[in-house]
């Protein structure tokens, strides 16, 4: 079964390359632009439709830890690779309560993500 994996971020570049190297590993790419939480949750109540979740933290129209403090409340477990510039309080307690969560900070290799990605799917 193919593997599928949501990204949500506001970088349309990133989200551009992204898909292209996670195409080359077989694995689909949903990127999502900066969307309100109440617009992904729908993206979450699907059981195992994504198989892992890649966020940027720092988001115009909503906070990545919005998204990691409704996974925990909701007890939702699918991983995430978490991505940001800079490790804060709030990070750190928000992904405390999520079981399979790797932190990358910006800047950061391509093939350090695509890794990670590997691993988690795994």
């Amino acid at each position: 079964m193919k593997k599928r994996v949501l990204f949500v971020g506001d970088e349309e570049i990133f989200r551009i390359a992204l898909r292209i190297a996670l195409k080359r590993k077989k694995i689909d790419l949903v990127a999502e632009a900066d969307r309100s939480l109440k617009n992904l949750i729908p993206a979450f109540d699907v059981n195992d439709f994504y198989n892992l979740l890649i966020i940027d933290i720092s988001m115009p129209e909503m906070s990545g830890i919005d998204v990691l403090e409704y996974l925990t409340q909701e007890k939702k477990d699918i991983p995430v690779i978490a991505i940001t510039d800079h490790m804060h309080h709030d990070l750190r307690f928000f992904c405390s309560g999520i079981r399979s969560i790797r932190i990358i900070q910006k800047p950061f290799d391509q093939n350090e993500l695509i890794g990670e990605v590997l691993k988690l799917l795994d």
